[in-house]
């Protein structure tokens, strides 16, 4: 196994001087974990974005004991079938919700103290989730706050 040490991932942004000001000067420009949890807890995923190079997905498991719930123009998700870190509360619009490899869908994700609730932004009506067979969500967030 090799090793390579690399130059640390700066941040351009100057909020980031608000959102750690106890950091020391070094780490304060400093892309770190610490940060992005930072940032997904105020939700502001344009700053996560920035922090990460790409668009934070957060992805959603059902298993045998915590199922999706299907609605005609809409699926939940309790809280504890996430696998990694949600954003705060809120409505975040200009998301996308990938179905298997290659299947995008544009939607708008909502986010309560239990469930995340993700809301298709299609005009026909037809049940899109009734044709998916789905034990994982990923839910890419798009440059809106809630």
């Amino acid at each position: 196994m090799e090793a390579y040490i690399i130059k640390s991932v700066m941040d351009k942004n100057q909020f980031s001087t608000n959102i750690n000001s106890s950091a020391s000067s070094k780490e304060r420009g400093q892309v770190s974990s610490t940060r992005v949890r930072e940032a997904l807890a105020v939700g502001d995923m344009t700053y996560v974005s920035e922090l990460l190079g790409r668009q934070h997905r957060l992805v959603l498991m059902a298993t045998d004991r915590e199922r999706f719930s299907f609605g005609r123009y809409k699926v939940s998700a309790p809280k504890s079938c996430l696998l990694n870190l949600a954003p705060k509360e809120g409505l975040y619009e200009k998301c996308s919700l990938l179905l298997g490899q290659e299947n995008v869908m544009l939607c708008r994700v909502i986010i309560d103290s239990k469930f995340v609730h993700i809301e298709p932004d299609f005009g026909g009506s037809s049940d899109i989730f009734g044709t998916h067979n789905l034990q994982y969500l990923h839910i890419e967030f798009g440059d809106s706050n809630p």
